[in-house]
């Protein structure tokens, strides 16, 4: 292997750890008073719109030299996966705002307490009661 396609190689693997973030932002809605329906149906309504969302092709240049073709594309590939996780996000928050919800941050003490809820029925309650809590946990998120 040349030291150029090292170099590449490299510099590719920086970019795509620079571009992605540390942590990733854990997150609920929030609309005082919700009823469990109108929530359900919002969420579903949403997650359909952001489902649809298609990420812009990466153009993955034309070359005699397979290898350096192969992690391109691979690479690529990781950039749209990751661009279409970002735009169905930026979907779906910007449908649960147009519908009235606020973005609350979620802390770890409270991640940790859904965690220790062991059926799934009462960790669904507790989720419903963080979306229509008349005084959201966390703080409030720019969307």
């Amino acid at each position: 292997m040349s030291k150029q396609f090292i170099w590449r190689v490299g510099a590719a693997a920086a970019i795509l750890v620079i571009a992605t973030p540390a942590v990733a932002q854990r997150y609920s809605f929030n609309k005082a008073g919700v009823s469990r329906e109108s929530y359900m149906a919002d969420v579903a309504e949403c997650g359909e719109l952001a489902g649809g969302a298609k990420a812009p092709d990466v153009h993955v240049p034309h070359s005699p030299n397979l290898v350096a073709v192969g992690v391109t594309a691979f690479f690529s590939g990781m950039m749209r996966n990751r661009e279409k996780r970002r735009l169905m996000s930026s979907i779906e928050r910007t449908c649960m705002a147009d519908k009235g919800y606020a973005r609350m941050e979620a802390d770890d003490a409270l991640l940790g307490e859904i965690d220790r809820i062991k059926t799934e029925e009462e960790r669904l309650d507790r989720l419903f009661g963080l979306a229509s809590a008349a005084k959201p946990s966390g703080k409030r998120m720019k969307e």
